[in-house]
C-alpha cells in the first residue's frame, strides 16, 4: 500500500506514458493497494531501455479525481484500476460529486 501522490515515483515515465500523464495530473489523495505491475523491457537497439509491455492492475481508495478542469473534483474515489500500454481502465465503486454520491463509473 502506497500514497497515491507516490505514483508518479513508482510508474516509469516511458510506460503508458498517456495514462501516467493524466493519473498523475488528474488524481490526487488516497492510497493504493494491491497493486501487481509485470513491465518487460529490451534494448531495442536504441539507447536506454525500451518498454515492450505493461501489465498492471490495484485498488485504491480515498482518491480526489478532476476528471475536467471546469468541475470540482470527485471525492472519497474507491475501486479497482488496470494498465497495459495502449491506456488504462478505472472501475468505481464509490464517491462523492458535491452533494451527489457515485455509485458506479468506469472510466478507459
Amino acid at each position: 500500500s502506497f500514497a497515491t501522490d507516490a505514483l508518479a515515483r513508482y510508474w516509469p515515465p516511458a510506460a503508458a506514458p498517456g495514462a501516467r500523464a493524466w493519473v498523475t495530473g488528474n488524481i490526487s489523495g488516497g492510497r493504493v493497494r494491491d497493486a501487481v505491475v509485470k513491465l518487460r523491457a529490451g534494448g531495442g537497439g536504441a539507447p536506454g531501455l525500451q518498454v515492450q509491455s505493461l501489465d498492471g492492475h490495484c485498488a485504491f481508495e480515498g482518491l480526489s479525481v478532476r476528471f475536467l478542469d471546469t468541475m470540482p473534483p470527485v471525492t472519497a474515489v474507491a475501486g479497482k484500476a488496470t494498465a497495459t500500454l495502449d491506456g488504462g481502465a478505472f472501475s468505481v465503486t464509490s464517491g462523492q460529486l458535491l452533494d451527489v454520491a457515485v455509485s458506479q463509473a468506469s472510466v478507459r
